[in-house]
């Protein structure tokens, strides 16, 4: 989950026009000992003339839900 982010410009006074940051891909392998979790994030931060740099920060939240005990069937 993408719980936290921060777009900005270096310079003051921009017009802004658009601005996003979203998950654009992620990928889970499954390892020995757990697993690794890739992703790639995209932002977008325009203003009217779109030349001053810009930065962003990211924060991800990674959420796993884990059986820790197969489960039982009850007979009827």
């Amino acid at each position: 989950m993408l719980t936290g982010w921060e777009v900005g410009y270096w310079t003051t006074d921009q017009h802004v026009k658009d601005v996003g940051i979203w998950i654009d891909n992620w990928s889970y392998s499954v390892g020995p000992t757990g697993g690794t979790l890739h992703y790639r994030l995209s932002s977008t931060l325009r203003d009217e003339d779109g030349t001053p740099y810009n930065y962003e920060h990211h924060k991800i939240t990674i959420l796993g839900i884990r059986s820790l005990s197969p489960a039982v069937r009850q007979s009827p």
